[in-house]
């Protein structure tokens, strides 16, 4: 069925990364102690689910001839034929319509943070032909959720929330590292640029640098916010996994890299209760 084909273009069987764009949304408003309004939280998962979307979209579009040449996405639906670039701006232009009602319920600095989200999402998929960094610019992207939610709990963003967007910067850089080894056999030959080649001769040396550093932004912006002895306690648990992720981390083996890259999905979770938990 040609409907298969659409839901794979936009990825909703693999929901891994509406969950990586959607813990950063929801630490925002946890971090405004904002995670009693429901109707709040029912936007951004909304945002996140379309947004994501259209992201990979946009992605693929930009990415058609590259997904031909590599093993992991050859058969993803444009780089295929099963879907052509006219049905996938179609669906594009419904789901950027989708976004454009949740916007019109943001408040005027969100709906700032938001356009300037929409301005990466559309600028990173050509980053992997100019910097071995697409991963860090991926971050800057996928995280301003957390700068979306906060600004529209509070109408407002403070220190502690930049340390918690830099935090989750840090993280993506990690994650997406780990994902990106799957194709860097494919992306050698082809020759796109990625963090996973950058740092392939200490990945794990420099994977625990990355992650030590968002670990200790996001320990600043719950110094910052006061947050309860408690909370300290409960962001060794994220800090364990990540641990895990460096030490098991097997680079030439596609389906460990891939086991770890989605166990971000409790990382993400477990920053979220320990950011609830900060105000207990």
């Amino acid at each position: 069925m040609q409907l298969t084909e659409y839901l794979k273009l936009i990825r909703l069987h693999q929901p891994t990364g509406i969950f990586l764009l959607l813990w950063p949304c929801l630490w925002g408003v946890a971090l405004a102690n904002g995670t009693s309004n429901i109707k709040l939280i029912i936007l951004m998962i909304v945002g996140s689910v379309t947004m994501r979307s259209a992201g990979c979209i946009i992605n693929d579009i930009v990415d058609i001839e590259i997904d031909k040449k590599v093993e992991r996405t050859k058969n993803r639906p444009l780089a295929k034929g099963t879907v052509n670039i006219k049905e996938a701006v179609v669906l594009l232009s419904i789901l950027l319509s989708v976004a454009l009602i949740i916007f019109t319920y943001l408040n005027i600095l969100a709906k700032i943070i938001a356009l300037i989200s929409l301005l990466l999402v559309i600028a990173y998929p050509f980053m992997k032909r100019i910097t071995y960094w697409p991963q860090l610019f991926l971050g800057f992207t996928f995280n301003i959720g957390v700068l979306v939610g906060y600004s529209q709990a509070s109408n407002t963003i403070d220190l502690a929330t930049i340390l918690l967007y830099i935090a989750g910067v840090f993280w993506t850089l990690g994650y997406d590292t780990i994902y990106g080894y799957q194709d860097i056999k494919d992306d050698l030959t082809i020759g796109v640029k990625s963090s996973a080649i950058a740092i392939k001769k200490y990945p794990k040396f420099i994977l625990a640098l990355i992650y030590g550093l968002m670990m200790l932004c996001l320990v600043m912006s719950l110094f910052l916010k006061n947050a309860s002895n408690l909370a300290y306690i409960t962001s060794i648990f994220p800090a364990m996994i990540l641990l895990w992720q460096i030490l098991t981390l097997q680079i030439n083996n596609v389906n460990n890299c891939l086991e770890r890259f989605k166990s971000n999905i409790y990382v993400g979770l477990m920053i979220f209760a320990t950011i609830c938990i900060s105000f207990v």
